[in-house]
């Protein structure tokens, strides 16, 4: 390889579901515990974070979301379709500019419930492998990642991912990859891997957390919203009540704010991109 090579990584669901599958080898019952791909299989017994009641996705706990039919026994064909309605319905009320949220509005509505039950779900899921295995580096991309990092002939690699999961970021701390996420951390110039999270993640705090037991979902403005820069990462201890998610659900569309922690995220990756050449 020439000297100087920048690599970008752009990763999906598939990564998540190729990790799960390589856990599954020492785990068989993982698949029961964790569903990537069917976002409301496990809704029935996703708890509510305040009782710790299961039933996050219920007519009690998210009305709206049930209302549209959400339901635990859907087909993963079935949620997707119901979760594109509803972020399409949000992406074009984004248009107008407009924030509020009035009662008869019940995709947007449903909209504020889904982000909510996403972030708790991937917290759920999180939790449910406490240790990476102890074989994690023969997996094909911990071996990649890897290689990347003690190659010579590699300055930066930067990762852009649309999971909100966190065992990208665990895998890189077990095999010893210095990471930062940009702009919210950074490790200094000698730092080569930058991890990017557009759709945002479960490990994205504002400020300080409210207490757990207040937890209830804001349905009075469609997004709240800071800067990159006050955003805190943490990678345990996650299910608090933080007053903001950084979550965008599936099928949303990333580049409908101009301002805010998506739009810093982006004003760095993509001129990264686009500086790229054919030797990289």
């Amino acid at each position: 390889m020439s000297k100087n090579k920048k690599v970008c990584v752009v990763l999906g669901n598939g990564f998540t579901i190729d990790f799960i599958n390589f856990v599954s080898k020492s785990s068989l019952s993982i698949w029961n515990n964790i569903d990537v791909s069917n976002l409301f299989s496990h809704g029935g017994y996703l708890k509510w974070p305040s009782n710790k009641n299961p039933g996050f996705l219920s007519k009690k706990y998210t009305p709206h979301l049930w209302e549209l039919g959400a339901r635990p026994y859907l087909s993963k064909d079935e949620t997707i379709q119901l979760i594109e309605k509803i972020v399409t319905s949000v992406n074009v009320y984004a248009l107008k500019g407009e924030n509020g949220i009035n009662k008869s509005q019940k995709y947007l509505l449903a909209y504020k419930e889904l982000t909510s039950y996403l972030k708790y779900l991937f917290i759920h899921f999180n939790d449910k492998i406490n240790l990476m295995p102890q074989d994690i580096n023969s997996w094909a991309w911990a071996s990649f990642f890897s290689a990347l990092d003690n190659s010579e002939d590699v300055d930066e690699v930067t990762i852009i991912t649309y999971n909100y999961d966190i065992w990208l970021e665990r895998v890189l701390q077990s095999i010893n990859i210095e990471f930062e996420l940009p702009p919210m951390t950074k490790k200094g110039d000698k730092c080569k891997f930058k991890l990017f999270k557009p759709h945002g993640s479960i490990s994205f705090k504002y400020k300080e957390d409210l207490p757990l037991s207040s937890f209830n979902i804001n349905y009075q403005d469609l997004k709240a919203d800071c800067s990159s820069v006050d955003i805190k990462i943490k990678y345990d201890d996650l299910c608090t009540n933080n007053p903001i998610i950084f979550l965008i659900p599936p099928a949303g569309d990333v580049n409908r704010t101009k301002n805010g922690w998506n739009t810093s995220l982006r004003q760095i990756y993509e001129p990264k991109i686009k500086e790229m050449n054919k030797n990289d």
